[in-house]
């Protein structure tokens, strides 16, 4: 019995050790600015379910998940829009601003650190936002989520 409960033990400290290694590569490794600073009009959405794009009609995009309203003050929008996002919690401005008309931002998750890149853009009254994951194949709503409660934060 006491050797049963030693291998227990023993997998159930290997399992957390795991975990912890997990948590760290995944807080410490690098996002490459290129890689996801992209303009969504040629980006190519992830065949899994693990995005998530709201776009205005009239945007060039794949075909957006939710239709946003065309608007104007492209920039006003994308600064608003910034504050939204630097008001969540483990967000960080990864390359653009509103002057560039694209911002892009990273989300961890708040407990193994998981990034997830969200890209804002603006061109006149065409307005798109997109959220996806870095890794796995599903995000469970996540990006969804994201996206939706940005915007109405934002009002709409």
């Amino acid at each position: 019995m006491r050797r049963l409960l030693r291998g227990a033990a023993a997998v159930a400290l290997g399992a957390l050790v795991f975990l912890i290694g997990v948590a760290v590569v995944m807080r410490v490794a690098g996002s490459d600015a290129g890689a996801w600073h992209v303009p969504l009009t040629t980006a190519e959405r992830p065949g899994a379910p693990n995005d998530f794009l709201a776009a205005t009609p009239g945007y060039t995009a794949a075909t957006p998940d939710l239709k946003l309203e065309p608007g104007d003050g492209d920039a006003e929008w994308l600064r608003a829009l910034d504050a939204v996002a630097m008001a969540e919690p483990r967000v960080e401005r990864l390359a653009g601003g509103p002057a560039e008309g694209r911002i892009t931002w990273v989300q961890r998750s708040a407990v193994f650190g998981f990034p997830d890149y969200i890209t804002a853009e603006a061109r006149g009254a065409d307005r798109a936002v997109w959220s996806r994951a870095r890794y796995g194949r599903n995000d469970f709503g996540v990006n969804r989520a994201r996206v939706e409660r940005w915007l109405a934060r934002l009002g709409g």
